[in-house]
């Protein structure tokens, strides 16, 4: 009897001592949240290579709408910008290092000198992917060349003429090649156009750009948010203009797009075309003077490398349809030909490459995302090393 009283009373000692426990680590926990609570927002709340999550804009100088800080450093899962759009998760994220240089460009070290530099805009600097597979990276590997990215979100021909004026060359390039968007690079012309009409106002509302609640800033810092996290699903919402796509191992993707081809992707009688023609003629000139090969790349939007292989709804492309038509004739493609080989520019257009990467179910743009995937760079990076390969010869 004495030794069944002694087990009961150990067991109560036990149960007593792990509910003080529990009590206690609970209690701590309580504190750190509080803590972290209280703690002033700082934390980015994505990638700050989207500038409107703030902190990775710095205001202009007296030529450029925004500039990046120099030396910033960023670690984390960068979602695609359709899922921040969204407000959703992306299941593609991919934990990326953000780093810039001390001009604020997207180099992990000082490259002072540089055989071939790359200006351009999102698509060049390329955010969303590891900085060692951006075709930028990837040409230098595969030229044995150092190579440098002088690329910006959000930049279009405008700035990135100043871009190579202002950095570009003092690194004393053999080369350059300058990269356009043809999804946004006319319409956004217009509007650094009107910006300088206005008197250059700052560009970004710097006291509200991408600020955060104290709670919104927990929730990063919490460990028990990030617990939840790890055992929970993605939280994906519908995003209307999407379809399904099948890769070359039978995996099924949702593909969203956020853009089709229609007035703002033609270039015949654009304004914004008038003045891309201007700075592409005065780059061509500048690099003249200095004895340096410039090449011009076209990047394509992702509707028109990937709509023939996705799988998308019949009351979606009857909207699309009635859009105004973007032809070989009117669209940017067929224009920057047109110019460059007046000019005398080598054009690249990568349509035609990505297209057939996708043909062969190759997933060339992140599915959540606007840009290309590291596949899609190692298409880029060949495609440039292929020509510059053939031209030498």
């Amino acid at each position: 009897m004495a030794n069944k009283m002694v087990s009961y009373s150990g067991k109560k000692l036990i149960a007593f001592k792990t509910i003080a426990i529990a009590i206690g680590l609970i209690l701590g926990l309580l504190v750190i949240e509080l803590v972290l609570f209280a703690i002033p927002p700082k934390h980015q709340m994505d990638n700050p290579w989207y500038y409107e999550s703030g902190g990775g804009v710095s205001s202009s100088s007296d030529l450029l709408p925004f500039e990046r800080p120099s030396n910033l450093m960023w670690e984390g899962l960068s979602r695609g910008d359709m899922a921040v759009l969204n407000d959703d998760d992306d299941p593609y994220a991919q934990y990326i290092t953000f780093q810039t240089d001390s001009d604020g460009f997207r180099n992990s070290s000082e490259i002072p000198t540089a055989d071939l530099i790359v200006i351009g805009d999102s698509f060049t600097e390329a955010g969303n992917i590891p900085e060692e597979d951006t075709y930028v990276s990837l040409l230098g590997k595969k030229l044995n060349l150092q190579t440098k990215n002088l690329g910006r979100s959000g930049y279009t021909t405008t700035s990135e003429l100043i871009v190579l004026h202002s950095y570009g060359i003092k690194c004393q390039p053999k080369t350059v090649v300058w990269q356009i968007a043809e999804s946004n690079d006319l319409p956004e012309e217009i509007q650094i156009d009107e910006w300088i009409k206005a008197g250059k106002p700052p560009y970004f509302n710097f006291d509200t750009l991408g600020r955060m609640s104290h709670f919104e800033s927990w929730k990063l810092r919490s460990p028990t948010i990030k617990l939840i996290l790890l055992f929970r699903k993605p939280h994906v919402k519908d995003w209307p203009f999407s379809g399904d796509f099948v890769d070359k191992q039978g995996k099924k993707h949702t593909i969203r797009f956020l853009l089709a081809p229609e007035k703002n992707q033609i270039a015949t009688g654009n304004p914004g075309w008038a003045r891309m023609q201007q700075a592409i003629r005065y780059g061509q000139d500048v690099c003249q003077q200095n004895d340096i090969k410039l090449i011009i790349l076209l990047m394509p939007m992702k509707f028109q490398v990937m709509n023939e292989y996705v799988t998308i709804d019949d009351h979606i492309l009857n909207q699309i349809s009635a859009l105004p038509k973007v032809t070989a004739q009117n669209g940017l493609a067929g224009n920057l030909d047109k110019l460059c080989n007046e000019i005398g520019i080598p054009f690249i257009d990568a349509t035609l490459a990505l297209k057939n990467a996708t043909a062969s179910k190759q997933l060339v743009y992140l599915p959540f995302d606007t840009h290309l995937s590291a596949e899609g760079h190692e298409i880029i990076a060949q495609l440039i090393s292929d020509f510059l390969a053939t031209d030498s010869k």
